[in-house]
């Protein structure tokens, strides 16, 4: 159980972050109507400088925890055009995704036409050696990843 979620570049690594939002059990209708979408993740330790990550959708599942759990070798395949990007500045406390690629995506889970893999994030600029941390969804409930879905019925 990581507290962190990190994603960048360092001389040594490459870190990117996966999520998962269980979305069926919102209990949203298949034919409510997505209004808006937004997804924050709080930072735990912010860029030193700008940082532009980007979001994608996951096109196949990820293992957690499990005998086959994503790592290096092992790791989930990912829409190629992003649904959302953003900057990361110094002295960010969040990071939100609330494009219309998101809503599209979460209006797709709701009814049923898409598949719910989960979230990638990823650092756009491979040059920049730099990271930032996010919590993770073991930590305090204030600072855990959050979704949140405005629908009309």
């Amino acid at each position: 159980s990581l507290s962190f979620l990190k994603t960048g570049f360092s001389p040594t690594s490459i870190m990117e972050t996966y999520l998962y939002f269980d979305i069926a059990s919102f209990g949203i209708p298949s034919y409510a109507v997505v209004n808006w979408v937004k997804v924050t993740l709080a930072i735990e330790n912010d860029p030193t400088s700008s940082l532009s990550i980007s979001l994608y959708k996951l096109t196949s599942n990820f293992d957690e925890t499990g005998g086959s759990k994503v790592s290096w070798t092992n790791k989930s395949t990912f829409n190629a055009s992003s649904i959302d990007d953003v900057n990361v500045v110094s002295g960010a406390t969040a990071v939100e995704f609330n494009s219309n690629g998101l809503k599209t995506l979460i209006q797709g889970i709701v009814d049923l036409s898409e598949t719910n893999y989960g979230l990638y994030i990823k650092q756009t600029d491979p040059s920049i050696m730099d990271v930032v941390s996010f919590y993770s969804r073991w930590a305090s409930e204030a600072n855990r990843p959050k979704i949140e879905i405005n629908y009309s019925k």
